[in-house]
């Protein structure tokens, strides 16, 4: 009977386990035409892209048949998992199930979507299915499949009949969210308040973003009879319309309008129609992705003090070229991205800005990360004429003119020992000290 036919064809599965005995014997295979030893218990490496669909703990608690493995050399499947935003609020997950060893040559790719209000434990129960099921086929070639059990359950008919599914929100999302943080210290006491509106809709020929912010920060610093108090408040509205023309196309449009004191702006409001080119299908997007993208529009400026080109207000045309690469594999992830913006009327008021990500396993359990950021500016038209008071400076309280910004964090990381570290043991997991 072929396992993997049914799990494939199955809406659902309620239960997937297998009888396991002793994983110290092996048992003889042929697999890709070669005669291979397969042990007992399928040795899983586990590389998660992204925390969100990652609950480590939960998936070797849960998935105790399998032997999850700290290094990939000992691996007989790597499973690579991804997650993704739907256009609805929710998480789309991936899995890639490669194999190597006996497995080589055998490899998948599922997925599985949970909704938007998901609960943690929803989405790593449905991890953990999606999981079980991709593991089938391989577990059916080695001597785990004489002991696999499959309970199907049928899909759950709506009570309303075929017109339940209709969509009466139109694939409309919207969502509001606030927050408010309060800290202190005997000479010094902090707030924020923060708040949005989002509304988006995604469909395969559109999808369209809308976003309204609030953020609302103060601090106020105490030493004998003098203090010092700073409020910073900033306003956010940002918009993007995108139209998918092919797999590789799409067009659009971008809209922002900010207002913020710290960069002496009243009301700035920017409009750019735009053009993106993706090298790979956008199918693939959670593999690779090459995306070019040009945007050419205008922006008004309302400031509120006079600037340092004696300006109230102006209205400038610009443009903006983006390139971006992403890629998650095996061997780790990486990801760069170049944006180059300048005005029309001046190219010498200019700005670019390159970042990047790499996260890299070099060999065994030396894994090396790196992230650079670096902003080349020359395009503070906003500064303010008056110079900074020392109070400005020390507070924070207005952007200081700068030709550039940069930042870097670099990491290595080695581990050895067991290569097995399914164990969970969550005991003394939170523990203070006097004086930290």
């Amino acid at each position: 009977m072929d396992w993997w036919k049914i799990c494939r064809r199955a809406p659902s599965l309620a239960v997937l386990t297998w009888a396991v005995g002793s994983a110290a014997g092996q048992t003889s295979q042929h697999v890709a035409g070669e005669r291979v030893e397969i042990h007992r218990t399928l040795r899983v490496y586990l590389d998660c892209a992204t925390g969100l669909v990652c609950d480590t703990d939960y998936l070797h608690t849960t998935l105790s048949y399998i032997a999850f493995v700290r290094d990939l050399s000992e691996a007989d499947i790597d499973v690579l998992l991804t997650g993704e935003a739907t256009g609805a609020g929710g998480l789309v997950t991936t899995a890639r199930f490669i194999g190597h060893y006996a497995f080589n040559g055998l490899n998948d790719t599922l997925k599985v979507a949970t909704a938007r209000g998901a609960t943690d434990d929803e989405t790593r129960r449905a991890v953990a299915h999606l999981l079980s099921i991709g593991l089938v086929r391989f577990a059916a070639r080695t001597s785990l499949g004489s002991g696999l059990s499959v309970t199907y359950a049928p899909p759950t008919i709506p009570s309303g009949g075929p017109n339940t599914d209709r969509d009466s929100w139109n694939a409309w999302v919207f969502s509001l969210s606030g927050a408010a943080q309060l800290s202190g210290q005997q000479y010094s006491q902090s707030g924020q308040i923060t708040g949005s509106v989002t509304a988006d809709r995604v469909t395969p020929a559109w999808k369209l973003d809308f976003a309204f912010s609030e953020n609302y920060t103060y601090n106020v610093i105490h030493e004998d009879s003098v203090s010092a108090t700073t409020i910073q408040r900033s306003l956010g509205l940002s918009g993007q319309i995108a139209k998918s023309v092919s797999d590789h196309w799409s067009a659009g449009l971008v809209t922002l309008a900010l207002a913020s004191p710290y960069n002496n702006e009243r009301l700035a409001v920017h409009a750019a129609p735009a053009l993106e080119y993706d090298v790979f299908p956008y199918t693939e997007s959670t593999h690779h992705q090459l995306i070019f993208l040009y945007a050419i529009g205008g922006t008004t400026f309302r400031y509120l003090d006079r600037t340092i080109f004696n300006r109230l207000s102006e209205t400038r045309a610009d443009q903006t070229l983006t390139t971006a690469f992403g890629v998650t594999e095996p061997w780790g992830g990486a990801s760069a991205s170049l944006q180059a913006a300048a005005f029309l009327n001046n190219f010498r008021q200019n700005r670019q800005v390159l970042s990047a990500d790499f996260h890299i396993r070099l060999f065994g359990g030396l894994s090396f990360t790196v992230d650079p950021s670096y902003s080349a500016i020359h395009d503070q038209i906003y500064l303010p004429a008056a110079s900074a008071s020392l109070d400005d400076i020390l507070l924070a309280r207005r952007q200081l003119a700068t030709n550039y910004q940069y930042s870097m964090s670099v990491g290595l990381s080695f581990t050895f020992g067991s290569i097995f570290n399914s164990v969970v043991n969550p005991r003394f997991a939170r523990v203070i000290m006097a004086g930290s």
